[in-house]
């Protein structure tokens, strides 16, 4: 796992929600690399001026172009396994959406998956005076 954490200044946010959030992408990651011998994780957290970028990128087996639009759907999962009900992604696309942030998600088949989540400074200020 690699971190790329910029100098960020204080980003009110509601840490715990979003520590969950964070969660759930990494253990998407962690299950795309399951098959491969060099597995690498980046995690990157950059400000941006007006916006907190929060990215998580694997070089795992990457998502199917025509399941990018179903990844954040309750009970959507390409896992076979019996303990996977597919609700991760559903629920840190929640909590990210509570915190009105922008999500984005680029991947290439056998090449990996990037997310991108970026956090409005004002709305995220406006948010903590009215908690999530």
């Amino acid at each position: 796992v690699e971190k790329k954490i910029g100098d960020t200044s204080f980003f009110p946010l509601n840490s715990e929600a979003l520590e969950k959030a964070l969660s759930h992408l990494i253990q998407n990651s962690v299950e795309s690399l399951s098959r491969r011998l060099d597995k690498n994780i980046t995690i990157e957290v950059k400000d941006e001026g007006s916006t907190l970028l929060l990215a998580v990128e694997d070089n795992g087996g990457g998502i199917e172009p025509h399941h990018l639009t179903l990844i954040s759907d309750p009970f959507f999962t390409t896992k076979n396994h019996q303990n996977r009900l597919g609700l991760g992604l559903t629920e840190a696309f929640g909590i990210f959406k509570q915190h009105h942030a922008i999500i984005s998600v680029t991947s290439e088949i056998g090449k990996g998956t990037r997310f991108e989540i970026r956090f409005d400074k004002t709305v995220a200020q406006t948010l903590m005076e009215k908690p999530v």
